[in-house]
């Protein structure tokens, strides 16, 4: 019994890859973070190698979060730097309203709505980035229409955004391991979403990447 745990294919060994994915996703996430700019491609880089390599076991951490970087980062770029900008405007608005003794409450809940669903479609956006070829206001339109269109789906991203960052607020250290974590775990709350977006397999196409129809 004890040989077969420790086995190279038991279960700490497994236990033990999966935890080292988890950290080097999420030390690579916070690495191509640190630009500012990066960060759309940076996120979308996890989510695509979380999916790949943790869920559909395929390829390695490393090489998957750097091909996926450097395929998405023009894109990444312009999503970070509009979709940023908006948020940071909102969320200003929303801390000046709520300075306001004279705002409306319906006003200052309109701002916050506003800043909610603008963040709700972030966690659709760069999943969808990694998963398909479309201009930027495809993608823009398609994370906006599954936010609203699956709202149980988008509830339990922003309660898993939630927690990641509560986590990492309460225990700092967890910033090496609770993205990784974070963006395996979103990947079964979007793939559903994303699939009823995927044209049918072709069995035909050789060439094709066919892993994501089978997570």
């Amino acid at each position: 019994m004890e040989n077969s745990l420790f086995a190279a294919d038991g279960v700490y060994a497994r236990v033990m890859n999966r935890l080292w994915n988890y950290i080097i996703i999420s030390l690579l996430w916070l690495l191509c973070c640190i630009p500012v700019v990066t960060i759309g491609a940076s996120c979308t880089a996890a989510y695509f190698t979380a999916a790949k390599v943790i869920r559909g076991k395929e390829g390695k951490p490393i090489s998957e979060f750097f091909h996926a970087f450097r395929l998405n980062i023009k894109q990444g770029i312009c999503f970070t730097v509009i979709y940023g900008a908006v948020l940071a405007v909102l969320l200003l608005e929303c801390y000046y309203l709520y300075q306001q003794s004279s705002v409306p409450l319906p006003v200052l809940y309109l701002f916050y709505g506003m800043a909610l669903v603008l963040i709700a479609s972030g966690q659709y956006l760069f999943a969808c980035l990694s998963r398909f070829t479309l201009g930027n206001f495809a993608l823009f339109r398609m994370a906006a229409l599954a936010t609203f269109r699956h709202l149980i789906s988008t509830i339990l991203l922003l309660l898993l955004l939630v927690v990641t960052t509560v986590g990492i607020y309460l225990m700092p250290w967890g910033i090496f391991i609770f993205p990784g974590l974070m963006f395996w775990l979103k990947s079964y709350i979007t793939e559903p979403v994303l699939r009823k977006y995927m044209p049918p397999r072709e069995e035909a196409d050789p060439d094709e990447q066919k892993w994501y129809y089978n997570i």
